[in-house]
């Protein structure tokens, strides 16, 4: 079984505020993709965040385990290996998922980590039209390559380039929906309002 980490320590710089503590209707984001990572891993949920954001949320509403990314300014790349160091060492696989994308749903997760169950050794990645994309599972021999991962690179860099993984297919676009803008976040805002019905899935969490 994966842990997951949420990784929201991200200064949220073209939002203009705190992206992730923006509401969407009855949550905010962030407690939205928690939502969705705890009807899948429900004990084994972790979020990465800056002191910022640490500062302003009701950390003990998530039910998760609270990572503090004290260096925020560094990017992607230092909540990732900010999560090795503080869970690495119990865990043979962690799925990371990103803290601005609210409408990656539970099925997909529940299918990622499926075949990581049944393919250990294999990365395990959203793939859409065939871009491999967030969200992705690492097993432990990985955990070096995203330790060496400097500044705003992802382990999009590591997905891309790695042969033994596993693809799962995203079936709606709009799964991987991320939110960087006021104008990405009403477009959310209009999504949930409207309900198509690819999003029966995220029923509980939005």
């Amino acid at each position: 079984m994966a842990a997951c980490v949420v990784l929201a320590s991200g200064l949220s710089k073209r939002f203009g505020d705190n992206k992730l503590l923006q509401a969407l209707f009855s949550r905010t984001v962030l407690e939205t993709v928690i939502c969705v990572a705890r009807s899948v891993l429900p004990d084994e949920v972790y979020v990465v965040v800056s002191p910022e954001t640490y500062g302003r949320i009701s950390h003990a509403s998530f039910h998760t385990g609270v990572i503090i990314n004290k260096n925020p300014d560094e990017g992607i790349a230092g909540s990732i290996r900010t999560a090795i160091q503080e869970i690495g060492t119990s865990q043979d696989h962690i799925l990371f998922l990103l803290g601005d994308q609210p409408f990656v749903s539970p099925n997909l997760l529940k299918r990622m980590v499926y075949e990581s169950q049944n393919n250990p050794s294999h990365i395990v990645c959203a793939v859409f039209q065939g871009i491999r994309r967030n969200p992705a599972i690492f097993p432990r021999h990985c955990y070096s390559e995203l330790m060496a991962l400097k500044g705003d690179t992802g382990a999009n860099f590591i997905i891309r380039s790695a042969r033994r993984v596993i693809e799962v297919e995203v079936v709606n676009q709009a799964e991987l929906f991320d939110i960087d803008t006021p104008e990405d976040l009403q477009r959310a805002r209009d999504l949930i309002r409207d309900r198509p019905a690819w999003m029966s899935d995220l029923s509980r969490c939005v």
